[in-house]
């Protein structure tokens, strides 16, 4: 076999073995019930449902969040939230979604909100209506140490999105950083007729969230592997050098 194409060869294989590992690192890997995020550009979208008196799944009752890792500086990363308001009104005269919630691995320092103006961030809480504990709320009005809500604050329905500007310090070496059980506080909710065989007015309610789309890759490529591939993509480009002076 000609040396100079075998030189050449590998260290195209090889530099095709690290384009992967840096494809399955650049992405979220997303599931049924969390979001990792990896690098900065990684987007996720969560649905959630509605929950009014801990009866599930009432109809046309949800909310919409989506996250975008937009810097990483140290342990502190930022993330663009917006929330949208997506109940249906051709059900409901009236919602408002007034808290939106998750969960985080690694623990978290501290957190703070850049924009807009009002809204705020609580850490370890809990939801009402049967949903527990959350370790890290965002809402725009009601009491600065809770996750229950109150006030006016919120996206009521018919409202545009807003996009929170968020910094998150963790106490861990992130990235990666996972966030899960995702949930939504709703309020001022009055139906416009019957809604599983109830009218409502001025009732509140929650919703678990459930991110879009599995991209969870079927094996992930740890850190050691990642720096052997690397190590090995350098000796081979050594080899094709030699190989092509020989």
């Amino acid at each position: 076999m000609n040396a100079n194409y075998f030189g050449t060869g590998l260290a195209a294989l090889i530099g095709s073995a690290l384009l992967l590992a840096n494809t399955a690192y650049a992405t979220p890997v997303i599931t049924s019930t969390s979001v990792k995020f990896n690098a900065v550009g990684d987007t996720a979208t969560v649905k959630y449902d509605g929950n009014i008196d801990k009866t599930p799944g009432i109809l046309g009752l949800t909310a919409e969040t989506t996250f975008k890792l937009t810097g990483i500086s140290g342990n502190v990363l930022n993330f663009d939230i917006t929330i949208s308001n997506t109940s249906s009104s051709t059900l409901w005269s009236d919602t408002r979604v007034s808290v939106i919630g998750f969960n985080t691995d690694p623990n978290l320092a501290s957190v703070s909100v850049t924009a807009p103006t009002g809204w705020f961030a609580v850490q370890n809480s809990s939801f009402p209506n049967g949903f527990g504990n959350i370790e890290l709320c965002f809402k725009e009005d009601g009491g600065t140490n809770n996750c229950q809500g109150g006030g006016g604050g919120g996206i009521s329905l018919g409202e545009s999105s807003v996009t929170l500007n968020v910094a998150l310090t963790f106490t861990g070496n992130p990235p990666p950083v996972t966030f899960d059980n995702f949930g939504v506080r709703y309020q001022s909710l009055t139906s416009i007729g019957k809604i599983n065989g109830k009218s409502y007015k001025g009732a509140s309610g929650t919703g678990n969230g459930t991110p879009l789309g599995d991209s969870a890759p079927p094996f992930e490529i740890p850190e050691p592997v990642s720096l052997l591939l690397f190590g090995a993509g350098l000796l081979g480009l050594s080899l094709s050098r030699r190989f092509k002076l020989a």
